[in-house]
């Protein structure tokens, strides 16, 4: 569902528990003589519109992309993103000192993609990620 098209009903449903508990809270403490949001349904989780699939790009729609696309002044964006798997805010926020040339993989240590304190595994420059 688009943001335009209204809330979906996941966000629908965390407003109504919020609204809900704040309005136990008011009505705990006697400012209010109804708490109007018990009345009120929330809507089904399995209501919710299903996904589209994501359709990614075979190794060689990537080959032939980065192939076409190698005089377009954003090519080397693309080729960072591709190849490391960061993201797009973070490909833009590099800086050559970030980028460390002389290891095996790329090195980028400065961007908050961490996980439980762990910077992701490198993978070797030109190597491409396949999961088959």
């Amino acid at each position: 569902m688009a943001w335009r098209d209204g809330l979906s009903p996941k966000s629908v449903r965390i407003v109504h528990a919020v609204l809900h508990k704040a309005l136990s809270g008011a009505r705990r403490k006697g400012t209010l003589a109804r708490n109007v949001a018990e009345v009120a349904d929330a809507p089904k989780l399995h209501s919710a519109v299903k996904r589209q699939e994501i359709k990614v790009w075979t190794p060689e729609e990537l080959r032939r992309f980065l192939e076409l696309a190698a005089d377009n002044r954003n090519h080397a964006a693309w080729f960072v993103t591709s190849h490391t798997g960061m993201r797009r805010g973070e490909v833009l926020r590099l800086r050559w000192s970030d980028v460390d040339l002389a290891s095996e993989g790329s090195q980028y240590a400065k961007f908050s993609n961490l996980v439980a304190g762990v910077l992701p595994p490198t993978v070797p420059a030109g190597e491409v990620i396949d999961d088959e």
